[in-house]
């Protein structure tokens, strides 16, 4: 995934949207707009009290009450309340028979709990 060309997109569609926000609220815009991975959560096998999950840098999937936000600094995702996360199992997130493990971008993989 060329980030540079998603981004360009992203502002070329939604640049009406994007000037009336401000600060945080672009940042999420943006994440929020970016294309996800084909993956699938397996919802159904993860603790009701967690509404969000992504993969951090590391590799490592986490699992969060409140929705988080990304901290550049430890390449991470962080919510309100720094310890309001658990881990997730990595066998809980499923992809389709092409999905390419090696491009994924850690900042593409938040996913929201189904309403």
């Amino acid at each position: 995934m060329n980030i540079q060309k998603v981004l360009e997109d992203i502002l070329e569609k939604h640049s009406n949207e994007i000037e009336k926000l401000s600060g945080q609220d672009v940042i999420s815009f943006v994440i929020d707009s970016i294309p996800k991975p084909v993956l699938t959560v397996k919802w159904n096998q993860i603790d009701p009290i967690i509404n969000f999950v992504a993969m951090d840098k590391d590799g490592g999937w986490r699992g969060y009450k409140t929705k988080p936000f990304i901290n550049e600094l430890h390449s991470c995702w962080v919510s309100d309340n720094i310890s309001s996360y658990m881990d997730i199992s990595p066998n809980l997130i499923v992809a389709t028979p092409s999905f390419n493990w090696i491009d994924l971008g850690w900042k593409t993989t938040l996913y929201s709990r189904p309403v």
